[in-house]
Order: C-alpha cells, then sequence, then structure tokens
C-alpha cells in the first residue's frame, strides 16, 4: 500500500519553512526605505507624463537581446542599442547619447540590463535621461532575483514575464504591468514566412527534441532530462552557443522532429512552448502548467502533457504525440505555425508592451 499523502508531506525537508520565507519577505518589503525610492519614482513618471502628453511615438531603441523583428515594417524608427551603447567611458561621447535618447522609449530585457549595469553605465543613463521613458522587460523574474529588484528599481515601467515575486518586485516600482510572457524570438516574422514551406514540407523525426541549458540550482529539473536522456538521446544538456547560430541553421533543427520535450526551470511558461508551435510542432509540456494562463488558452490538440510517471518511461507520451502530428498533417502544422506567430511571436509582444507605455505615458 502506498504511503499517505500526509506522511509524505511530513518528509518534506524544512531548512526554512513556507511560513518562515512568507513571513521574511512581509517583513522585509514593509523597510521605510522603500518610500522614498517610490516617492521619487512617481515625481519621475509624473515629469515622464508632462513631456509626454499628446506626443506621437517616432523612436524606439530597443535593445540587441529582444531585436527579433521586422523593424523596416514599424510605424516609427528603430535603433537596436548593444551594451556597449551604455558604457562609454568618454564623458563627451556619453552626453551625446544621453541627448540621443531624448524623447525616445527604450526597451530593453533583463539581459541587456545585466550586461550594462556592472560598470554603472545603465544606471547613468537611467537617472541622465530626464525626458527619456525606460520599460524593462523581464524574463527571469522567477529566479534571477538579485537582478530583477535592480531593474524594477531603474525602470519606468517594469514588466516582468512571470507570476512569481510580484509583490516584492512591485516594492521597487509600483509601475508594474505583467505578466507579459516570453516570446518565440528566435526568428524575424518575414523569415518565418519565407521558410514556411520548408515548416510544412521538412523530414522529422519521431524523437523528441529537448537541449536543455544546465543550471546547477535547478536539481529537479537536471534530474528530470538525464533520465529523460537515457531515453531519447536527442533530449539532454546543451550550452548557450545556440543563438551564435545562423536563423537557418537553428530553424533547421527545429523542424526536424515532429515532438518538443519542454521542462521548465520552475513552473514558468519557457520560450520553447512557442518556438515549438511556430515551428509546426507538438511541445510536451508538464501537467501542473496546464491551467496556466497562457498554456490553457493554447488549443488542446496543439499541445500535450506528461505526468510524473511519463518522465521514468517516455515512450508512451512521445508515442501519443507522434500520432497526434501524424493524423494532424500539412493542416495542422500550418495552423500551429499561424497561432503561434498570431499570438505568441517577440513582435506582438513588443506592441502590448509599447500600448501599455501609451496608455501609461499618453503617448
Amino acid at each position: 500500500m502506498s504511503p499517505s499523502i500526509s506522511a509524505l508531506y511530513s518528509q518534506i525537508p524544512s531548512v526554512q519553512t513556507p511560513e518562515g520565507i512568507s513571513n521574511s519577505v512581509m517583513q522585509f518589503c514593509q523597510a521605510p526605505e522603500f518610500f522614498p525610492l517610490v516617492v521619487q519614482k512617481q515625481l519621475r513618471n509624473e515629469a515622464l507624463k508632462a513631456f509626454f502628453q499628446g506626443r506621437r511615438l517616432e523612436k524606439l531603441f530597443i535593445g540587441e537581446n529582444i531585436n527579433r523583428f521586422d523593424a523596416e515594417s514599424m510605424p516609427w524608427q528603430v535603433e537596436v542599442l548593444t551594451p556597449e551603447f551604455f558604457n562609454v567611458e568618454d564623458a563627451g561621447l556619453r552626453r551625446l547619447r544621453r541627448k540621443s535618447l531624448e524623447g525616445a522609449v527604450v526597451l530593453l530585457n533583463n539581459n541587456d540590463i545585466a550586461k550594462a549595469r556592472a560598470s554603472g553605465g545603465y544606471r547613468d543613463f537611467f537617472e541622465g535621461c530626464a525626458q527619456t521613458i525606460f520599460v524593462a522587460w523581464d524574463w527571469d523574474n522567477h529566479h534571477w532575483l538579485e537582478n530583477s529588484v535592480f531593474v524594477a528599481a531603474h525602470s519606468d515601467l517594469y514588466c516582468p514575464a512571470h507570476h512569481e515575486n510580484l509583490y516584492l518586485l512591485s516594492r521597487y516600482n509600483w509601475q508594474i504591468a505583467g505578466p507579459v510572457y516570453c516570446a518565440s524570438f528566435q526568428w524575424p516574422r518575414a523569415f518565418l514566412s519565407s521558410w514556411l514551406p520548408h515548416i510544412v514540407g521538412a523530414q522529422r523525426s519521431n524523437d523528441p527534441l529537448g537541449k536543455h541549458v544546465p543550471y546547477a540550482m535547478f536539481n529537479f529539473r537536471n534530474s528530470v532530462i538525464a533520465t529523460l536522456s537515457a531515453q531519447f538521446p536527442t533530449v539532454g544538456f546543451s550550452d548557450q552557443t545556440f543563438l551564435s547560430r545562423t536563423l537557418e541553421d537553428r530553424l533547421l533543427e527545429w523542424c526536424g522532429h515532429k515532438v518538443h520535450w519542454i521542462m521548465p526551470v520552475l513552473n514558468d511558461v519557457p520560450i520553447r512552448i512557442l518556438d515549438a508551435l511556430i515551428t509546426g510542432g507538438i511541445p510536451v509540456v508538464p501537467a501542473s502548467m496546464k491551467l496556466l494562463p497562457l498554456i490553457r488558452e493554447i488549443p488542446e490538440e496543439y499541445i500535450l502533457f506528461f505526468s510524473p510517471g511519463d518522465v521514468v518511461s517516455a515512450q508512451g507520451v512521445v508515442a501519443r504525440a507522434v500520432k497526434r502530428f501524424d493524423e494532424g498533417g500539412v493542416d495542422k502544422i500550418i495552423e500551429r505555425h499561424q497561432y503561434a506567430l498570431a499570438h505568441h511571436h517577440a513582435e506582438t509582444r513588443i506592441s502590448t508592451i509599447l500600448d501599455l507605455v501609451r496608455r501609461e505615458f499618453g503617448l
């Protein structure tokens, strides 16, 4: 007879109890030092609203980490900023660069800011550009809190991509808009359209693709991936050189498989789900995510869920996914691609964020 849920629950280690964690966070968030921070940010936001009210958005500066859309199709000028833009040491050049941002919106993600943070360059630009709206799209607020609190404090509109830690982060920035989920950003829309014949006609393996970057702190995830890798060598660990490969090379790899096994670091919504759909495949996702807002909106025939037992013996769920792919044929490949392109491409998310900017600052 299996042990009871109560017995198993009582065996969970309690280095720090959930109550203790909650009390610590709540106590920390009542620190009086937060009040002058939010007052100063309110004064800055009011000045920005007064400056931008009724103006047109004519120029957008975007970080290189999220430059994955077709700028020429946009109704305003777009310029890509590398982290070096903020790290320039020459005082005269720094002044010129600050001046170039005047009247513009700067949209960065947390990785862009992290690269320009250590030198103090990003902080200097944020504080020195009183007529620039800085928007941060934070993809890692579920686990990289040390960076996220800085990003929240040093942005005029903070857009976390995940549900986690929103109370804590709202203490650093009351102008919090989210979650604004991550998106498929590997391939520009025009590139995907030009490669649609290959997405539809590619010869695909029945083995699932699931190469994940290993993170030491997430032992449970690493164990799941290692268990799956013993059954399917196409699932396993990779390095972080993937994005240095060409657009074509990456697309060919994704289109080479019918099924994509997804294992998030926590219970977050990873980009891989959306990349699988946009390349016509079927993502296989933990059942614990089934009722999350973004996931439950995906049509049920486009996605499959695995249970803890499926990890030990994964052949069954993979076979079901392959069967669904084969039975759907070309029509369903196109449906999945068009659904993801319309609802979950980076261009769509950026438009959502810019709509929030217009709403908040009167552009």
